[in-house]
């Protein structure tokens, strides 16, 4: 109701600025819907404006409305989508340590901020924890993401290594 009440009027020049100020001054508490927050998050996450989708979560919290994966992972995706290394390697800590266990998508978005630097050995490390560690299996985004960082970091026999372990996984 109250992401509606604010967005449906505005023209679409006007919406983005209204719908990624902090919610606070909405009146949001305890009864705000999951779905609006991750209405604005989602809209933070299409203009990459970072920086708001990590109020509009500290602003859940204030309001006593606790993230859980999707949300987490729409930020993550909204800082990583911006090439901020530091909040998604923060975010993705904080995630880990409230007890919710990512899944593909975003261990993928942790990814892709490695994907685009020569941060390979971020990139290999995530990638054995997921394969190893967390019960879940890395696809061919994980992958992909990972030699492209070997490639940034002039790592081309190790983004090659990885080719061959996609070729035989199938």
């Amino acid at each position: 109701e109250a992401y509606n009440a604010v967005v449906s009027p505005m023209r679409p020049e006007r919406k983005w600025k209204k719908t990624c100020d902090p919610p606070r001054r909405w009146g949001w508490g305890a009864g705000t819907s999951l779905q609006d927050i991750r209405r604005l998050i989602r809209t933070c996450l299409q203009k990459r404006n970072w920086r708001q989708a990590l109020s509009i979560l500290t602003t859940m919290k204030e309001c006593g409305v606790p993230p859980n994966l999707l949300t987490y992972s729409s930020v993550v995706s909204a800082c990583a989508k911006s090439d901020q290394t530091g909040p998604v390697l923060e975010l993705f800590e904080r995630i880990c340590a409230t007890g919710v266990s990512p899944n593909i998508i975003t261990y993928n978005s942790v990814m892709s901020t490695w994907a685009g630097s020569a941060r390979w050995r971020n990139a290999l490390d995530l990638l054995n924890r997921i394969g190893t560690d967390l019960g879940v299996e890395p696809d061919t985004i994980t992958y992909t993401c990972a030699m492209r960082s070997c490639a940034k970091g002039r790592q081309t026999a190790r983004a090659l290594a990885l080719l061959e372990v996609v070729r035989a996984k199938g």
